[in-house]
């Protein structure tokens, strides 16, 4: 049987030169000229062994640094993005649900012209009816548009307040507020995606406040607060 089976071996071996692929192209020979089959079938199943097992590791050695990747990859890109802090915030316009049309730069462009106690603090809630965060976080929203900001020594600051809507619908923006109060502008055309976008929002809620020169100078991740909000701001 072994004689037979090393038979076989050596007419496959005619058709595919085993040993010349795993190792030395004059072993072959010399093995036909001793009648060494054994020794042949051996050295050419061993050296074969040994290739698989280095592509083994090797592909074990790739797996590892593609799992590396993606995890590092994933660190970085769902983690809240701040770099736009300290940054001139990027053009918000749209439509709002009450009709108004709103532009960051006429607001940036007015307070050019006014004395600082009356340029705008421009507060920005990117915000959905889905979003339990953003019930929390109402009542405080709802007090900084209708109180404004005053400094302890009594100058109110001018301060406005504009909602973005965050993958949200028409008619459940409309309900939310019906529901629980508030009358600023709140933006839901097809331009609000861009906005989320250039200030790198992943979900609602987000707030940031942009100083009366463009400047944004917080970026707040999840419910805020009214202390949170109102903090820094000067007039």
């Amino acid at each position: 049987k072994t004689a037979a089976y090393c038979m076989a071996l050596d007419w496959w071996s005619s058709y595919v030169d085993w040993n010349y692929l795993l190792g030395n192209p004059y072993e072959k020979k010399k093995t036909r000229e001793t009648g060494t089959y054994n020794i042949y079938y051996l050295n050419a199943r061993w050296r074969l062994m040994t290739l698989m097992k280095s592509g083994v590791a090797a592909l074990g050695i790739l797996g590892l640094a593609f799992i590396i990747l993606l995890a590092t990859r994933t660190t970085q890109t769902n983690g809240p993005n701040f770099d736009i802090v300290g940054q001139q915030s990027p053009p918000i316009e749209g439509l709002a649900v009450n009709g108004e049309n709103f532009e960051l730069e006429k607001v940036l462009l007015e307070n050019r012209s006014l004395p600082v106690e009356q340029q705008i603090w421009v507060a920005v809630n990117f915000f959905a009816s889905w979003c339990s965060g953003c019930v929390i976080e109402h009542s405080d929203l709802l007090r900084f548009h209708e109180q404004g900001v005053t400094l302890e020594d009594g100058k109110q600051c001018k301060t406005k307040l504009i909602g973005v809507a965050f993958n949200d619908r028409l008619a459940d923006i409309e309900d939310f507020f019906a529901k629980y109060g508030g009358d600023w502008p709140v933006l839901a055309d097809e331009r609000t995606n861009r906005v989320a976008i250039d200030f790198s929002v992943m979900t609602a809620p987000e707030t940031v406040l942009i100083a009366p020169n463009g400047l944004v100078v917080k970026k707040v991740v999840g419910p805020i607060s009214y202390d949170d909000l109102v903090m820094g701001i000067s007039c």
